[in-house]
């Protein structure tokens, strides 16, 4: 019997289709059935004569042999036949038990094993549903912004919130509502990653709760609506809770497969947050500012008129946090539902974690830390007053300060931009007269690339030459290494980071940096200034020129993937899919 379960168990380990998935959880019911009647005779003490009219009996013993002869091989190609022994196995056990006696080991054993079959074929079902469900709704991935967050993290930076009273109260308090807001490279999302992080691994070893996180990107299109939001939001509560796993199911089978309206999905989540004896369910939305505020309606509107139903609706045991920066239109409507509300220029703890962050960057520098005593405490106490609440302008002064010498700190330090977007403008006069045109071009595409550009499709650009109306491609021009192309920009504006494609993209290192550069700003700004501003039109003939180009040096009926693969043309592909 024990090694008639064990083979069971294998098979439920397989690719199954639904319907034999059905027989089987079937079939496991039915043997619980007959086990509970087994261990009520042992209660009414036929132990022995049952034992021995079970062991002599022949139908019981042929199909036992039968299921043993079958190797792993015959199961996959068998499986019916397997379910058909099977069924003719427990049939000739209810005949034996009506007047038969079982014993207690075998039945509790029995019991559990078949519980364990049962669970396994359960989870294989769960699961398909789920990848069911994830190919409907098709959803952006956050996890990887997760993960760049949690990297850009400074040990200790996020812990005088994560044990601060706000963040406490909010987490128990029930039907609680989190905006917390700041200027520009303040560190939101990092402490949102914190929170994520935190709630995570309080349900983790409570086993109680939901956690599901989305993070709004300014460098990917598919990131900045409404829909990208429920999707995610979606598929991360199914994954933990098999109660929203049917009602996703439900709205699944209602629509036949057909792509889900924004009504759909908001109404799915809607019932889900308020389906009843769940426990707690923590949303977080991080970056709300970063999805664009133009259209009729905007995506940042349509976010915002969403987030406010769901806030009104007060559904038990929700508890919601938003971060963005203090943009009329968000405050508008976050400020006053807000249970709980952090401006993170006002709290102290935000300034005492940038003085933290300071002395650490400095010591752990491998050049900083060879500073004099005098030149850190300087360093330290000039940042410290100029900051303002943001890690992003500490990380430019730095950026810049390292590689200096004590009599250029001590004049940089007197003449220290005041603003972030001063601190990029003096970044900007700093690239040679050579480097403008291909400077700005990278600017450009980055910018407006329909998606992130992958770091060998934009060391492309030295293969073009703009000179005539029409560009030109010249394969010897290609860089050795491509990161070639990052030494014509600033080190603080781009960043590279690893893909889901297994390539590298490259991106602009916050969101400020783009607003700079496509801002009208950069009009009224002294010397070379202007010309690295970024306007859509432009751009987008840009990379319509290389597209073309591309398109057309390599043939439009081109094999794709050969070229890909081979590194012949590295833009074809999103050339190709434009």
């Amino acid at each position: 019997m024990s090694r008639f379960l064990e083979r069971v168990k294998v098979y439920t380990l397989m690719e199954q289709t639904p319907p034999m998935t059905e027989i089987m959880v079937k079939m496991m019911i039915g043997t619980l059935d007959i086990l509970g009647l087994a261990t009520e005779e042992v209660k009414q003490g036929r132990l022995k004569a049952f034992g021995k009219k079970l062991l002599g009996s022949r139908r019981i013993e042929d199909v036992v042999k039968r299921l043993d002869r079958l190797t792993l091989e015959e199961g996959r190609m068998s499986t019916t036949h397997i379910l058909m022994i099977v069924h003719t196995l427990f049939e000739n056990l209810k005949g034996v038990m009506i007047n038969a006696e079982a014993s207690v080991a075998i039945s509790e054993d029995a019991l559990v094993s078949i519980k364990q079959v049962v669970n396994s074929v359960n989870k294989v079902d769960r699961d398909t549903l789920h990848q069911k469900c994830i190919k409907w709704l098709s959803p952006p991935d956050p996890s990887p912004n997760h993960a760049t967050k949690r990297r850009q993290c400074h040990q200790g930076s996020t812990d005088w919130f994560i044990h601060g009273n706000a963040f406490e109260e909010w987490k128990w308090s029930d039907r609680s509502f989190l905006w917390l807001h700041g200027k520009p490279g303040s560190g939101k999302s990092v402490l949102c990653s914190a929170m994520i992080d935190h709630c995570m691994r309080y349900l983790h070893r409570t086993g109680f709760g939901t956690v599901a996180y989305f993070y709004c990107d300014f460098n990917d299109f598919a990131k900045q609506s409404l829909d990208g939001i429920l999707c995610s939001i979606l598929v991360q509560l199914c994954k933990q809770s098999d109660s929203y796993l049917e009602v996703l199911s439900r709205f699944h089978a209602e629509n036949r497969g057909h792509p889900p309206t924004t009504d759909t999905l908001g109404q799915c989540l809607k019932e889900m947050l308020g389906f009843p004896n769940e426990a707690a369910k923590y949303i977080f939305v991080d970056g709300l500012d970063e999805c664009p505020d133009y259209g009729l309606p905007s995506p940042r509107g349509e976010i915002l008129s969403f987030l406010k139903d769901i806030i009104e609706a007060c559904f038990p045991d929700v508890h919601i946090c938003v971060t963005s920066r203090p943009e009329v239109d968000v405050r508008e409507v976050l400020e006053r539902p807000a249970s709980f509300r952090v401006s993170l220029e006002e709290e102290i703890g935000q300034e005492h974690a940038i003085v933290n962050y300071i002395v650490s960057s400095v010591e752990s520098h491998p050049k900083m830390c060879k500073w004099s005593e005098t030149i850190k405490e300087l360093v330290v106490d000039t940042l410290k007053s100029n900051a303002h609440g943001m890690f992003r302008y500490v990380y430019c002064q730095l950026n810049e300060l390292c590689d200096l010498q004590p009599a250029a700190i001590r004049r940089t330090l007197k003449t220290l931009p005041k603003t972030l977007y001063a601190t990029y403008e003096s970044t900007l006069q700093r690239i040679p007269e050579g480097s403008w045109e291909l400077a700005h071009r990278i600017f450009q595409c980055v910018s407006f690339s329909q998606r992130p550009l992958r770091i060998k499709e934009l060391a492309e650009l030295l293969a073009f030459d703009f000179e005539d109306d029409i560009p030109t491609y010249h394969l010897g021009w290609r860089p050795k290494d491509v990161k070639h192309v990052l030494t014509f920009c600033p080190g603080s504006f781009l960043s590279v980071a690893k893909s889901g494609h297994g390539g590298s993209d490259v991106r602009f290192a916050h969101s400020s940096v783009r607003e700079f550069l496509t801002s009208t700003i950069l009009e009224k700004s002294p010397a070379n200034i202007p010309r690295f501003q970024v306007l859509p039109k432009p751009s987008h003939a840009l990379l319509a020129q290389i597209c073309l180009t591309t398109l057309l040096q390599f043939g439009v009926t081109s094999d794709r993937d050969n070229i890909e693969s081979k590194d012949q043309a590295p833009f074809f592909g999103y050339a190709a899919d434009r």
